[in-house]
């Protein structure tokens, strides 16, 4: 019997934008790090991650269920947040042995380009229910509004 596949707008865009990634990591290499969505590609993947604004740093959260935290490398350089790391594969099962597998395995990279430099020695992470927490603290982060003010509008020009 043959399987049945539903097409949305969102599994369309969501083609399109894995076809781009293809094709600008072919021409250039991975050159941000950052795919729209967790995927797993040529032996790598990349992990699900947010970042926000908490009290005067920065907190970044990245999903590594199943992945052990010696296995995880954190570094920065410059205002550049660089994750990398390895889910082993498991033990006595072989690629062949599966009937079906979601679960990414291999080696991992992400590149979080940070709104200011951070200094390194103040970074703290922890690992817990295979969430890596990395709190990084700053100055400046904190989001402010820039109020737009209207200009005088140009006459229009008349012949």
């Amino acid at each position: 019997m043959l399987g049945f596949t539903q097409r949305t707008p969102f599994t369309e865009l969501t083609t399109l934008h894995r076809k781009l990634d293809d094709l600008v990591e072919k021409v250039w290499g991975n050159i941000t790090g950052s795919h729209f969505m967790t995927s797993w590609r040529n032996g790598h993947w990349y992990p699900a991650l947010e970042c926000f604004v908490k009290g005067d740093g920065l907190k970044v959260r990245v999903v590594l269920p199943d992945v052990d935290p010696k296995d995880v490398d954190i570094s920065v350089v410059g205002n550049q947040l660089i994750l990398k790391g390895e889910r082993k594969a498991l033990e006595g099962v072989k690629p062949e042995d599966y009937y079906f597998c979601e679960i990414p395995y291999g080696k991992f990279e992400r590149i979080l380009t940070l709104p200011t430099e951070v200094d390194a020695g103040q970074i703290q992470a922890t690992y817990k229910n295979g969430m890596l927490e990395i709190t990084l603290p700053g100055q400046g982060i904190v989001p402010k509004k820039i109020p737009v003010t209207a200009g005088m509008e140009e006459k229009a020009l008349s012949a």
